[in-house]
Order: C-alpha cells, then structure tokens, then sequence
C-alpha cells in the first residue's frame, strides 16, 4: 500500500499549484491575468497572508488515494477578528489599564487583558486560509444524492478547540455576575510514550478522552497543572445551514445551544466553504470507499504469504534433526557451533552420508508451495491500483517486451491523467472561493504588496466588492494549472516545441505568426518565455509588419502581386517542364506506374521538397 501511492504522488502532483483564469469578457482580460497572479502568489506564500497550498493539496492526493475523498476547509479571517487586531487590542487595554482610576475599572480591563492573551496566541493572522480536514470528521445531509453534494442543505466539519480558547473568549456572565456558560473539555493532549501500545485512533488523534471524574494532571502525564489546562481540548462541530444562510459552532458535549451563530460571513457562490476531491464515483452512494480498500484482500494474501515463509525460515534456522543412534548432542554441537574452525571425525555406518543422519525438521508447507504464489494477487493490485512493477521502484522481468511496457505505461497514464483532472478541477474550486473571498474582503495595500509594480493602474481602482458586485465582475473560468514540474529537461522541451512550430509558420504569411503567438501565450506555462518575453516578441512583429505595409504602400501599386491561383499555376508550369521532373516521371513510367499518378507523386514530392528548403 505504502509502494503504490507513494508511487502515484510525484506521478499527479508534483509542482506549486496555481491556476488558469480565462475571463468570458475579452475587455477583462488583464484582470483576470491580475487575479491569476495574485492567488497564484497567495498559494505560494508560506506565511500571511498566504496559505501555502502545495502540502495541503498533497496531503490531499494521499488521503484520496487511501479513502477516495479528502476535504479543505476554506475561509477568510478578517483583521477585526484577527491575532494582528487582537495585538493592537492588547496594546490598547494596556494604556487603559494605566489610565484606570477604580477598581471596578482595573477589574473589567485585566478580565479583557486576560481573555486576549488567552485567545491571541490562537486566533489566525489576518487574510484567506485552506486547511486540510479528515473525511472522518465530515458529516454531510444524507438525503444529498449528488457527487458534489451541491443539494445538501447542510454540511458540518468537527474541530478541537482549546477549553482556554473558548472559555475567554466566548463564557459569559449574568446579571449577578454569575458564569452562565462554561465550556468543559472533552479530550486532552495525550503524553503518552512512542513504546506505549495504544489504539491506532488515539495515536491518529493524539487525543486522550477527559475523564470530568479524574481531574489530576498527574492522570494524564502532566507534572504542571498550566501546561495540562493548556493541553485540554473540547471537540466542536461548524455546522453550515445553507436553508438559514448562517454558520454555527456548537461544543459536541453541550448541544443546548450554539457557542456563536452568524449569517453567512462569506456569500460565496456554492454557500460551503468546503471543498471535496473525489477519484472514483460510486453507481448507489456519493461518499465510497477508495483503491485500496478493493485490493485488501490481496494484500492480505501477500501478507499471510510472507509471513509463512518467515514462520519456514525460522524453522529451518532454530531447529535441527539428527540420528542419535550415530551421533550426540555434542557432536552436532561441535559441528553446527564450531567457532575455532577444528576438525571432528564422524563415524557412519556403511552405506550413509552425513546429509542422512544430519537433516531439517519436515515442513508441510512446501508440499503445497504454489498455494503460497502472490504473483496473482500482485497481478489484482496492479490492475486495481493502474500501477506497475516498474512505478513502484521494482524491475520489468527479463522476457517483457518494448510493446508491452508501451503498453502497461499507457494503461498506467490513462488512470493517471483521470487523477489529474480531478487534482486539477480541485484546486480550480479552492482558487475561485478564494478569490471572490478576497475580492470582499482584502485591502488595496496588500494587493499591492502581493501583486508587486506590474498593475499599478488596476491596483489604484482595487476596494472591497460586495458579493453581487463580485459575481457579475468574476464571469470567469478557474482552472488548476499543470502538474508538469519546471525541471531542465521540461524546459528544454518546451523550447524545442516552441522552435519547431515557429519553424513552420516562418516561410508563411507574418499574419500567420501574429496569430501562433496568441495561441502560444494562452498555451504554454511561461516556463521558457514569460509574459514579458512574449510582449517584446509581439510588438516586434508588429513593428515589422507596419514597416512593410508601410513600404509596399509607397510604391504606389504599380507593381501588384500575381493573383494566388496565377502563382500557383506558373509554379506546376516551371516544375513540368523541369528536366528533373520529366526524368522521374520516366523512372517510375518504367517501373509500371501509370504517368498521371507519377506525375501527381512526384509534384507533390517536389513540392515539399521546394518548401523544407524555403
């Protein structure tokens, strides 16, 4: 299992992603290249306010590739509700606290100190975020029938969240100064040792189960009674009702009522900010099961497989069998354990070898030696799992042909290339939701910084959009760019496909290049030419075409062009009554062909000739 998907990876996803923007309006179009570049760059980042796609749509592919489906939570943290405004907030309650002149005052002030700098070190920076959530903790309106569960009415994604987190921000008092709301944890960090046997979900979780009986911090490993309340966890559950249009937060422990509730903070077009990569689709359901899951009964074969042969290997080491009749213990002792390389004599009756009196313990399992054969069961896996021997680090065996392994790599690429389009149309989703989250929400100054001098006009007219305004602006396509890495030899691919189709195009018409240039700057990936190489490659072209338009415009017209049907007849009259031509003609006359379709043969071959050497 480890060799298969570890194979699959580097075979999707092997680049910083980005994205592909093509706006329906063509007057937009430099937009959407600013747009293109600023969540591009955003997903690069690996601090704020980026969010650093790359290993969250890696961690991804693994968990699509085990379990069929893994899920992003995607938002925007706003500067009001930020560690950045939560600092400027600190410091602010600082100069009150200074300024306090009761104690009624210093009281209400250190409560809201202490509450921030519970809560500071957890809140998130300001600006857009992606983080990587387990299927597990998925629950989504089971009467939902579609794949992208674009008809659920609600979907819900549990968290841990810090007690302490929880209680300072979010507790509350009554009239009488009484606490109404108390949050209680319901899991603690666990502490426990690497050599611990524990259950594969606690060591997944890292989570012990509170006990509210036992309330020692020596019960779960801690000497410090700070750094266990520090360690206590109570689950929650966001709950996203797109009937309601609001956002919930409830503690799993006390359902009576929510711990905040908004309306809808983001208006994003599809309401959930979640987002869902699926492989394979099931004929009945719309959450199934992955890859691996169909080819564990294989692996299990294996597995009992190689672990007969270990129980037989151990067998014949540790044990021995011998005729005590002929020999003692002390002999075989002084044969089998000799370590100071000495001669023993051993008598035998007439007729016996040592190999007769001296043999291994009988082993039952190698009367049956093809029932322990995995060949078939790795044949299954493959076939399930669309990856080879080779993909796995392994070698082809020594008779497979060139035609097969073609064969087994287009199979293989085929399965492949189905991953990345989902791979691709994932990360098409989270670019678009976080793009129209920044259109909202992110300030003129950091575009700015993120987008660098290349904008500066559309820079200047950037300010928060309301979600309307956004979607009739953002009518547009976002796709997830290429997996293709920019190694040397892509580069030097790249190059040498560019050559050649210019090559083609330089004997024709300039307009013709005009026109490969557009296509080449939507097409390639700017591994080679970037942007601005294209500009200057273009307006070049363009100059030299005014040039000699120019030119040909000042000779008056007196010497027009011959007519295309014209040139094209006195080309097929100079090729007939070449001496080459009619020479051919006669070769192949000679040989049977009939002279009309020689004649055709060979102008046609002549003509290409003419044009390769143009």
């Amino acid at each position: 299992v480890y060799a298969t998907v570890n194979a699959v990876i580097p075979n999707i996803y092997a680049k910083n992603p980005d994205c592909e923007i093509t706006m329906f309006d063509p007057q937009r179009e430099q937009l959407g290249t600013m747009l293109e570049h600023l969540v591009d760059r955003l997903a690069a980042m690996e601090s704020a306010p980026g969010f650093n796609l790359k290993p969250k749509v890696r961690k991804s592919i693994v968990r699509c590739e085990i379990t069929n489906e893994a899920w992003v939570l995607l938002g925007y943290n706003k500067k009001e509700f930020s560690a950045d405004q939560a600092r400027e907030d600190i410091r602010t309650l600082g100069q009150e606290l200074v300024a306090a002149k009761s104690q009624k005052e210093v009281e209400e002030v250190e409560g809201k100190l202490i509450a921030l700098e519970e809560s500071c070190d957890l809140l998130d920076p300001a600006g857009p975020f992606v983080k990587s959530v387990r299927g597990e903790d998925i629950t989504v309106d089971a009467c939902s029938v579609e794949d992208d569960f674009s008809d659920s009415s609600f979907q819900a994604v549990d968290v841990m969240i810090p007690t302490n987190y929880l209680n300072a921000r979010y507790r509350k008092k009554d009239k009488n100064g009484n606490w109404i709301s108390e949050y209680k944890p319901t899991s603690v960090v666990d502490t426990k040792d690497d050599n611990e046997a524990t259950s594969v979900q606690a060591e997944v979780d890292s989570f012990k189960m509170f006990d509210t009986t036992k309330d020692n911090p020596k019960d779960y490993g801690y000497a410090d009674r700070n750094a266990y309340e520090r360690a206590k966890r109570t689950k929650c559950c966001y709950i996203f009702d797109k009937v309601k249009r609001r956002f919930y937060l409830y503690a799993t422990n006390d359902w009576e009522g929510p711990v905040w509730v908004m309306d809808d903070p983001y208006h994003l077009p599809n309401f959930f900010p979640l987002r869902r990569l699926q492989y394979h689709t099931d004929p009945r359901m719309n959450r199934t099961k992955g890859e691996v899951s169909n080819y564990l009964d294989q692996q299990d074969i294996v597995n009992t497989a190689q672990d007969e042969k270990m129980r037989m290997r151990t067998l014949v080491r540790d044990n021995l069998i011998f005729n005590s009749n002929v020999l003692t213990v002390k002999d075989i002792e002084d044969i089998i354990l000799n370590a100071n390389k000495k001669a023993k004599g051993v008598k035998l009756p007439d007729g016996m070898k040592l190999e007769d009196v001296i043999m291994c313990p009988p082993t039952p399992t190698l009367a049956f030696e093809s029932l322990w054969d995995t060949s078939d069961a790795m044949r299954a896996i493959n076939m399930i799992s669309g990856v080879g021997e080779a993909q796995r680090g392994e070698q082809f065996r020594t008779n497979t042909t060139n035609d097969a392994i073609k064969e087994y790599s287009s199979i293989s690429g085929v399965r492949l290339d189905e991953k990345r389009d989902a791979v691709e149309d994932f990360i098409g989703g989270i670019m678009h939701d976080i793009l129209f989250l920044c259109l909202q929400f992110m300030d003129q100054e950091t575009v700015g910084m993120i987008v660098g001098s290349e904008y500066v006009d559309l820079v200047g007219q950037w300010q928060p959009m309301e979600p309307n305004e956004i979607r009739k602006l953002l009518m547009c396509s976002v796709a997830g760019g290429s997996s293709q890495k920019p190694t040397a030899a892509t580069k030097k691919a790249e190059a040498m496909q560019v050559g050649q189709i210019l090559g083609q195009f330089a004997s024709a018409t300039p307009y013709a290049i005009v026109i490969a240039l557009k296509v080449f700057m939507r097409s390639f990936d700017g591994v080679v030419m970037t942007e601005k190489d294209w500009e200057a490659l273009y307006a070049s072209i363009a100059a030299q075409l005014e040039r000699g338009n120019s030119q040909q415009g000042g000779q008056g017209g007196e010497q027009a062009p011959p007519e295309a049907g014209e040139r094209a007849q006195q080309e097929s009259q100079d090729v007939n009554d070449s001496p080459e031509f009619k020479q051919m003609v006669d070769k192949a006359v000679s040989q049977g062909i009939p002279k009309a379709k020689a004649e055709a043969m060979i102008r046609t071959k002549l003509a290409e000739q003419n044009q390769q050497q143009h």
